[in-house]
């Protein structure tokens, strides 16, 4: 009799349908959704204040990294439009002390640039090729300079009393030599070694 309850309990127990798996919900943030986030930055006002120059920052699937355009929004808020985008990446708009010209950093396939762009005639012009691209740009209060920062870099320190390498020697990579307290970052690595 015992036996009997034993298979009936069982019975009834793989009679009774499975719960249906627990699902998250599709709204819950992934990964792959970074990719999707947009955001506005480093707003820029013009002398006559009737629009804004911003920076949209925007996730690039395709090539696993955020790039920047430039924007323009009227005062209220509205007209949306692009001032300067395309392939690369620009960001640091500054408005000339008259409002005819809005400097701002170009990033375009490794080559970094100090352009100025002319809403009137929807035009840039390149100032400057930067090895390592500028920040904080600043006009001068009559418009005829800018001024901003860039990264200058220096040969790194060596190793001292190493043997000098022979003539078609195959030697391992020389040693890195680190003095800075500062010397790698994340996402960046080792930081190379020079000033800004």
């Amino acid at each position: 009799m015992l036996i009997e309850l034993i298979f009936a309990a069982a019975a009834a127990i793989t009679a009774v349908p499975a719960a249906e798996p627990v699902r998250e919900p599709p709204h819950h943030f992934a990964n792959v959704h970074v990719f999707q986030l947009e955001w506005a930055d480093d707003p820029q006002i013009p002398p006559d204040g009737q629009h804004i120059a911003y920076v949209r920052a925007f996730g690039d699937i395709m090539t696993d990294k955020f790039r920047r355009a430039i924007w323009l929004v009227n005062d209220d808020g509205g007209r949306h439009r692009p001032l300067v985008q395309g392939d690369g990446s620009y960001g640091s708009p500054r408005w000339s002390p008259d409002g005819q010209a809005l400097a701002y950093t170009a990033a375009e396939s490794e080559v970094n640039e100090l352009r100025v762009f002319y809403p009137d005639t929807a035009r840039s012009a390149t100032l400057a090729r930067l090895p390592s691209g500028a920040n904080n740009l600043a006009w001068s209060p009559d418009g005829k300079w800018l001024a901003f920062e860039m990264f200058v870099k220096e040969p790194p320190p060596e190793a001292k009393g190493l043997p000098p390498k022979p003539e078609g020697a195959k030697w391992a990579e020389p040693p890195r030599v680190i003095d800075r307290p500062l010397y790698r970052s994340d996402g960046a690595g080792y930081l190379p070694p020079g000033f800004t």
